[in-house]
C-alpha cells in the first residue's frame, strides 16, 4: 500500500512539474504580447544584475531552479537549501569586458531546528573606468573631471524548510545598497547613494521519481532601490539525474521577468552534466526570441572542496554588447 502511495505522490509530483513548467511558458508569452502591444504593465530595472545565476556550476547549466543544490539556492531558489545538512561555503567572482565584476559569497549553516537550513549571502557588482568603454564624469563643455565608479550590494538571508520527504519549500529577503564614486562637489552628490529592499523570494522544490526533480520560484518580490523598483521574475524547471549513467544530469527551466525591455524577457534554458570523477563536464543554453546564450565548463571535486569554472562563448542579440567570452569561477567547501 505504502508503496503504491509513493507512486501515485511521484505521480502527482510530476504532473505539478509540468504545468508549472506549461503554466510559466503561457503566462510570459502573453505577458511579452502585452509589452509589445502596449509597453506598459511591466517594472523598472533597478538591479539587473540580481536576475543572473551565481555560481560557476549554475551558470554553466543555467537551468538551475529545479536542481537548486548548493549554496547558490540562497540567491536562487532557497527551498533547495532544506536538503542540505551540511555546512557549507561559495564563494564566486566574475570579470568580463568593460571593467563589470561580480563577486559572491555565501554560506549554508547547515541544520537549524529537525528540519530547517539557514543560508546567508553577500552579492556585489562594480564597473570601473576602461579603455573600452571610458567611465568618466564630463562637464557641459565636455571636459573630462575625473573618473567615476559604480558598486552595488546585496545581503541576504534564506531558510529551507522539509515539508515531508520529497517536498521542500523556502523564502530570501534582504537588503541592497548603491553608491557612484567620483561625484562629489557635483550637482548629483545628493543622489551618489541608495538603498532599498531587496525583494522576497518564494521557492518550492520537489522530489517526484528517483529520477526526476522540480522547482519553481518567484523572485525579488516588493523589491526596490532608489525610486525603482527590481524587476520581480517567475521560474520554474525540471532535472533528470540518472545514477546509473555516472549521475548524468539534464535540466530545463522556463524563465520569466516582468520589465519593460525593448527584447523579449522570457527564456527557455536548458543544462547538461556529465561526470568523470572527479571531474563533471557541463554545457547550458539560455534562448528568448531577441538573444541566444551559450556556456561551457567543468567542476572538479577533491574531498571537502569543489572547484568550478565556467566561460560564456555566445551572446548573440541585435543589442549585445558582444563581450564574450565572459569567465566564472567559484569554489565551495563543505565541512
Amino acid at each position: 500500500m505504502f508503496s503504491d502511495m509513493r507512486r501515485s505522490s511521484s505521480r502527482v509530483g510530476a504532473a505539478f512539474a509540468v504545468a508549472l513548467c506549461l503554466g510559466v511558458a503561457t503566462v510570459g508569452m502573453a505577458q511579452d504580447e502585452v509589452v509589445v502591444e502596449e509597453e506598459s504593465g511591466g517594472s523598472d530595472n533597478g538591479a539587473p544584475w540580481l536576475q543572473e545565476n551565481v555560481g560557476a556550476r549554475a551558470m554553466a547549466l543555467q537551468a538551475y531552479t529545479g536542481l537548486a543544490d548548493d549554496a547558490a539556492a540562497i540567491s536562487m531558489n532557497p527551498a533547495g537549501l532544506a536538503g542540505m545538512d551540511d555546512t557549507t561555503v561559495l564563494v564566486y567572482g566574475r570579470e568580463s569586458a568593460y571593467d563589470l565584476r561580480e563577486n559572491y559569497l555565501g554560506a549554508v549553516l547547515g541544520d537549524v531546528g529537525e528540519q530547517g537550513t539557514l543560508g546567508l549571502a553577500w552579492r556585489s557588482v562594480s564597473a570601473g573606468d576602461s579603455d573600452d568603454a571610458p567611465f568618466e564624469h564630463t562637464d557641459a563643455e565636455g571636459n573630462v573631471l575625473g573618473s567615476l565608479g559604480y558598486k552595488s550590494n546585496a545581503l541576504e538571508v534564506a531558510y529551507g524548510h522539509e515539508v515531508q520527504d520529497n517536498l521542500q519549500v523556502g523564502a530570501s529577503l534582504g537588503l541592497v545598497f548603491s553608491k557612484f564614486d567620483g561625484l562629489d562637489g557635483t550637482i548629483f552628490a545628493d543622489y551618489a547613494s541608495e538603498s532599498g529592499f531587496r525583494g522576497l523570494t518564494v521557492g518550492v522544490k520537489g522530489v517526484a521519481s528517483d529520477v526526476v526533480q522540480y522547482g519553481a520560484t518567484l523572485r525579488n518580490l516588493l523589491g526596490g532601490i532608489g525610486d525603482a523598483d527590481i524587476a520581480p521574475a517567475i521560474a520554474a524547471g525540471i532535472a533528470l539525474q540518472f545514477p546509473e549513467y555516472d549521475n548524468a544530469l539534464i535540466a530545463l527551466d522556463i524563465e520569466k521577468q516582468f520589465v519593460d525591455l525593448a527584447e523579449s524577457t522570457t527564456q527557455l534554458r536548458m543544462g547538461g552534466e556529465y561526470h568523470l570523477e572527479p571531474i563533471a563536464l557541463r554545457l547550458g543554453v539560455a534562448q528568448s526570441s531577441s538573444r541566444s546564450r551559450a556556456f561551457a565548463g567543468f567542476g572538479v571535486n577533491y574531498q571537502a572542496l569543489q572547484i568550478d569554472y565556467a566561460f560564456q562563448f555566445i551572446n548573440r542579440s541585435a543589442r549585445s554588447l558582444y563581450d564574450t567570452p565572459r569567465h566564472f569561477v567559484s569554489l565551495a567547501y563543505v565541512y
